[in-house]
């Protein structure tokens, strides 16, 4: 059975005050710490590449010998076996995260008057599923008081179009978040091969050891040749995402209503949880450092939202 599937009970509340029901409250802890326990395979992976062909290259410079070449090349090879362990354990967390994503907003945004709508929702968890994730997570009360008020205040328009702007929200918070973490990427990736190059350039290394050294850029640059193709995935699907959005609402107004809304908002929304369950994640650091602004712009367009 879905997540508290007999919904009737709270049809007289809005989204936001729903979002900050101490269950939901809980399970969206649970999701997000899910999600930083994923980030965390990337993080260190992501660090160990960076870190390993600096630090190479630097003791390549004093201790040039056969067997510090050798111990290079068996460090690419473990390196990238690694890398391939965490990325499988960060894809089944992950997904977890995104199915608890998705459940709560099944619960924060269904309409128990379309069924037959609601029966569209993919991948929600069972009730059962939900409580023993939550019971999984050391949760403390600082941990909720960050999640309270999730969602902006779209509570003077009707059901339908409270979903549709917090769906528009999420949207745009991951749009925008996506594109500094690239950029910070980009240029972590560049630094970390420039100077591993320019040091052993300086120091006019021999044709073995620069080969190498570009034995133990292997791994990193295997990250990036992942990340970089899943980043475009992303972008498209994102585009998708836009696609569909555009075509529920325009300048005039919206372009549905009633049950026919709905039924659009859930296709939406299960692109959206698509997309959270294979996306490149952003890591929370970048996600830290923008949420104040973000959570301001999200609220400010809250408040300029034109009335339904």
């Amino acid at each position: 059975m879905r997540f508290l599937e007999a919904t009737s009970q709270h049809t007289d509340k809005n989204v936001f005050q729903l979002q900050n029901e101490p269950t939901i409250l809980n399970a969206l802890v649970a999701q997000s710490k899910l999600y930083s326990r994923a980030k965390k395979f990337d993080t260190v992976s992501l660090i160990l590449y960076i870190a390993l062909p600096i630090l190479y290259s630097t003791l390549i410079l004093f201790l040039n010998n056969e067997w510090l070449q050798v111990i290079g090349a068996v460090i690419a090879i473990v390196a990238t076996v690694i890398s391939h362990r965490f990325a499988e354990r960060r894809d089944k967390i992950r997904v977890r995260a995104a199915r608890m994503q998705q459940t709560i907003d099944f619960y924060l945004f269904n309409r128990p008057d379309y069924p037959l709508v609601n029966d569209d929702w993919k991948d929600c968890l069972s009730q059962t599923e939900l409580y023993e994730t939550i019971s999984d997570i050391n949760i403390s009360s600082k941990d909720i008081e960050e999640k309270r008020n999730w969602y902006s205040d779209y509570s003077r328009y009707d059901h339908l179009k409270q979903v549709y702007y917090c769906q528009r929200m999420n949207i745009r918070w991951e749009t925008e978040l996506r594109k500094h973490y690239i950029i910070l990427l980009t240029s972590l990736i560049s630094f970390t091969i420039v100077v591993s190059v320019v040091l052993l350039l300086l120091f006019h290394c021999t044709g073995s050891t620069f080969a190498v050294l570009i034995t133990t850029l292997a791994p990193f640059i295997d990250y990036a040749s992942e990340v970089y193709p899943d980043y475009i995935r992303d972008k498209k699907r994102i585009e998708k995402i836009c696609e569909l959005q555009n075509s529920i609402e325009d300048r005039d107004g919206f372009l549905f209503h009633g049950k026919e809304l709905y039924s659009k908002e859930v296709e939406l929304q299960n692109m959206i949880y698509e997309h959270r369950s294979q996306a490149v994640m952003v890591p929370d650091k970048i996600y830290l450092l923008f949420r104040k602004k973000q959570q301001q712009k999200a609220d400010k367009t809250a408040s300029m939202a034109e009335s339904g």
